[in-house]
């Protein structure tokens, strides 16, 4: 199986490397196509044309991650609020929700793992 993960952070940065291994820990044999787009809010505004991309390289499902409280954040956060922002860019794109899952991650889980020996 060919999945697309879209993530917060760069290119080989320690969003892509701690999911990539979290997800291969879970499904070994699955192939991973990673695009980082930055910080959430690039995410949320380019993640339909990325998902779009990996599903037209090949990809049957496309998951979006991205944390709900950034460090950056001064604001209160709101899942509801993200995910009102990203469908609106997967929509827009014209991508298949049933292609998609949307992931939000409570609090960092790269420094979850990181510091739990």
């Amino acid at each position: 199986m060919k999945i697309g993960l879209i993530t917060e952070g760069i290119k080989d940065g320690a969003d892509q490397k701690v999911y990539e291994y979290f997800i291969r820990k879970l499904r070994p044999d699955v192939i991973i196509l990673s695009r980082p787009l930055g910080n959430k809010k690039d995410l949320s505004a380019d993640c339909g044309d990325t998902a779009s991309l990996l599903i037209n390289e090949g990809c049957e499902r496309v998951m979006i991650i991205w944390d709900l409280h950034p460090n950056w954040r001064d604001t209160v956060p709101c899942r509801h609020e993200d995910r009102i922002e990203i469908l609106g860019s997967l929509h827009e794109a014209g991508v298949d929700l049933a292609k998609t899952t949307l992931v939000c991650i409570e609090e960092e889980l790269e420094a979850w793992l990181l510091a739990d020996g």
